[in-house]
């Protein structure tokens, strides 16, 4: 199933509405933060290796001074921390990527973050750091030395805030309240999607779709979250550009799979080479980067990257596009998915349709001759003990010639009714064709048929009644124990032939007392 253009683009639209509305609806949301004040633009004093610089803004540190670091560059700046008034939880908010960070206050060392890791070598992939501080903040100078971890860094310390713990947690999800939305809900709904396919629920053919979307989807939203540094903020989490770099690798492969299954890719055999390339690609950078060989991503920052990240409000704009792309993925899968199960259950209605026209028998609604086939192939299957009972209606021409089809009609109806009340709860009523019935009874119990014909006795009277008609209804039976014989077919014409043994037998009583075999 494939999503035409006309859908694309309305999606693709959708996608775009949606997270510019939700852009333009959080930077005009909440805005009661009770204390928080932004010292990015505050001024730094800033040195490099031991070397002083100048004076500058942490978030310009780079920029102002055309740095580039290498790993083991240490970028100190420090500032004096201005006065919000008491606050309850004084914290410090930091955003550094790729860094070791020692932090003092008036000269004395306060605390560290990912040390130990910088002097053993190993990866470091945090981002944001909420830093608690003491409730005698106001007024100490805050010293940062910064030991880079990677080469060819660009940027080392932006959006640095000083504020109330919980006001700085909502300041920052609204900033990001594009990917952080987004993000959870593709994490959800893959998630779930995984769990259905992994049941094989609701829809069997579409089972390997639902697998590869929601793995996608999980992917993305994980990658949207560890990107944005969000998931710090619910989770005590090191290592989350790490994750977003796996997260990465791991989206390019399932993203060929996805959009392949929506809109069927040309040039099978590169698209192939092309899926299992990256999928290497991912196996490889993650065994290295286990081994400590060579690091998920790119040694140095994209060049790319670099030039346009001095571009107005690029930063704005990567965050709608990126958000943007991500929610047309789900959209258009759930399009895909919704479309499907529309499809299914529109077939599964007339699936059972079909098998009631091909199984049920018009007049009476009972099983017909194919459908009893299948019972009894059903039956032998799981090893079930039962009786089989053959049933011939009395008189059903003689009543049509008398009083019409639409009574002898009736006659069957009558006859059904009761048939059903009498064996439908623990056995397959059938109406073979004609006058004609056939029922199947879970039983071993010879006594138990015995006594069912006397109530089926009873019901035919009772429901002759209630249907008004102005004859008695009565039939010959015959029945045979299935795990007596050695085949259906046997077993059947054992019961049928005791069934004709018992219409003689009711024809000859009539003729000489009007009287019927009792059933």
């Amino acid at each position: 199933m494939t999503i035409g253009k006309n859908i694309r683009i309305s999606l693709l639209f959708l996608s775009i509405l949606l997270i510019v509305v939700v852009s333009i609806i959080s930077e005009h949301s909440y805005r009661g933060f009770s204390k928080e004040a932004g010292i990015s633009d505050n001024t730094w004093m800033v040195s490099l290796n031991g070397k002083y610089l100048g004076q500058s803004s942490s978030a310009d540190v780079m920029s102002d001074y055309n740095l580039s670091l290498k790993r083991g560059d240490v970028l100190a700046i420090y500032t004096v921390l201005p006065d919000l008034g008491d606050m309850e939880f004084p914290t410090l908010f930091l955003q550094s990527r790729y860094s070791g960070l020692n932090i003092y206050l008036d000269g004395n060392y306060y605390k560290q973050y990912n040390m130990v890791d910088f002097r053993n070598n190993r990866y470091i992939g945090r981002n944001n750091y909420m830093i608690s501080l003491p409730r005698n903040y106001a007024g100490k100078i805050l010293r940062l030395e910064i030991f880079t971890a990677k080469d060819g860094i660009r940027e080392t310390v932006t959006h640095t805030t000083l504020g109330e713990f919980m006001d700085l947690e909502g300041l920052y999800i609204r900033r990001y309240m594009a990917p952080f939305l987004t993000g959870s809900t593709m994490i959800v709904l893959g998630i779930l999607m995984i769990i259905m396919s992994a049941l094989m629920l609701p829809f069997r053919g579409e089972v390997a779709f639902n697998l590869y979307a929601g793995a996608l989807f999980t992917t993305i939203g994980v990658g949207l979250h560890s990107y944005y540094g969000i998931t710090s903020l619910y989770a005590n989490i090191r290592r989350e550009t790490e994750i977003f770099e796996a997260m990465l690798l791991l989206m390019i492969p399932l993203l060929m799979i996805y959009l392949d299954r929506l809109y069927h890719f040309p040039h099978r055999k590169l698209f192939y080479i092309l899926l299992a390339a990256s999928f290497i690609n991912f196996g490889t950078r993650l065994y290295l980067h286990f081994k400590k060989i060579m690091y998920l991503g790119f040694t140095k920052e994209p060049a790319l990257l670099q030039k346009i990240s001095g571009l107005p409000n690029f930063e704005y704009i990567t965050l709608i596009v990126v958000s943007s792309a991500s929610m047309l993925f789900l959209l258009s899968g759930l399009y895909r998915f919704f479309m499907a199960s529309s499809s299914s259950i529109d077939n599964s209605v007339e699936y059972g349709h079909l098998t009631q026209v091909a199984y049920e028998d018009p007049l009476t609604g009972l099983v017909n001759r194919g459908g009893l086939t299948l019972e009894f192939e059903e039956y032998d299957r799981e090893g079930l003990d039962y009786y089989i009972i053959h049933f011939d209606v009395n008189d059903l021409k003689k009543i049509n010639d008398e009083y019409g089809h639409p009574m002898g009609d009736m006659l069957l109806k009558c006859f059904a009714n009761s048939l059903n009340q009498v064996y439908g709860k623990s056995g397959v009523c059938s109406r073979q064709g004609g006058d004609e019935f056939t029922v199947l009874l879970r039983t071993r119990n010879e006594e138990t048929i015995k006594q069912r014909f006397d109530k089926l006795d009873w019901w035919l009277d009772a429901e002759a009644e209630r249907m008004e008609l102005p004859f008695k209804v009565h039939a010959a039976h015959g029945y045979a124990f299935r795990a007596d014989f050695a085949t259906i077919h046997e077993a059947s014409m054992y019961a049928d032939h005791h069934m004709y043994e018992c219409k003689r037998r009711m024809k000859a009583e009539s003729k000489a007392a009007s009287a019927t075999c009792p059933i």
